[in-house]
């Protein structure tokens, strides 16, 4: 049915690990009819939002999953902290100059990737 759509903004975008092409769209707008009873939602603690017709839906944060994959990227951080640490070497002048070793680039790109499955 002749519904009018425009794409706009195309952008590429790398992340260090795969190339994405994202697009807006823009559609024309269909009109629905009204409705009006509201809905309520409860933005809680344990959950992390309540809905009055009955949906919940979990805090991400607080899974098990995502706590162990938090904690593996701050393990991986501390080590490539650790590394640029024991590679840095002093100027002339008194300042430090940190050299990126292959070591270094692998870890920042096993970083890249749990950073990805975190998000």
């Amino acid at each position: 049915h002749g519904a009018h759509i425009k794409y706009v903004n195309p952008r590429i975008v790398f992340d260090g690990l795969h190339w994405f092409l994202t697009v807006g769209v823009e559609e024309a707008e269909v009109k629905h009819e009204t409705y009006n009873e509201g809905i309520g939602i409860d933005l809680g603690v344990k959950s992390f939002a309540t809905v009055s017709n009955g949906m919940t839906f979990p805090n991400i944060h607080h899974m098990p999953q995502v706590k162990k994959l938090e904690k593996q990227m701050k393990r991986m951080q501390r080590k490539i902290s650790r590394k640029y640490e024991m590679n840095k070497i002093q100027t002339e002048r008194g300042e430090f100059r940190y050299r990126k070793t292959e070591n270094i680039k692998k870890l920042e790109f096993l970083v890249l990737k749990k950073r990805r499955r975190l998000k």
